[in-house]
């Protein structure tokens, strides 16, 4: 949450689905993840605590980010969950591989095991 963007992406994804026809019972939110990996962990904790012993886990990402959350959810959950990629728009690709290089070549720089782990 910022200037630019005043509501959490979770949120914002929740009324966008909402809109779209999905119940929103269905949509479980985590809000609180600082990264991907975080993300990924929390959810599992939250569709844990729902009373639903089979859930239907799906994931929705963009074309640039799908293969590190595909990864980050078979690595280190036991979530049975199902993929999809939404396009990222073309402008943004740019913008992704360069912020996402300047990490990488950070965290590389600075020789830490531990972020390069969480980097991926």
């Amino acid at each position: 949450i910022s200037e630019d963007e005043p509501l959490a992406e979770a949120k914002v994804m929740k009324n966008y689905l909402v809109e779209q026809g999905i119940d929103e019972n269905r949509i479980i939110i985590e809000d609180q993840a600082l990264d991907t990996k975080d993300n990924v962990e929390l959810s599992e904790k939250l569709i844990a605590s729902e009373e639903d012993s089979d859930p239907e886990v799906i994931v929705i990402t963009n074309n640039f980010h799908i293969a590190r959350s595909e990864y980050l959810v078979n690595t280190y959950t036991d979530l049975d969950a199902r993929f999809f990629v939404t396009p990222a728009p073309k402008e943004h690709y740019v913008n992704y591989m360069f912020v996402n290089i300047l990490r990488l070549c950070r965290i590389l720089c600075l020789n830490d095991s531990y972020k390069v782990r969480r980097f991926f």
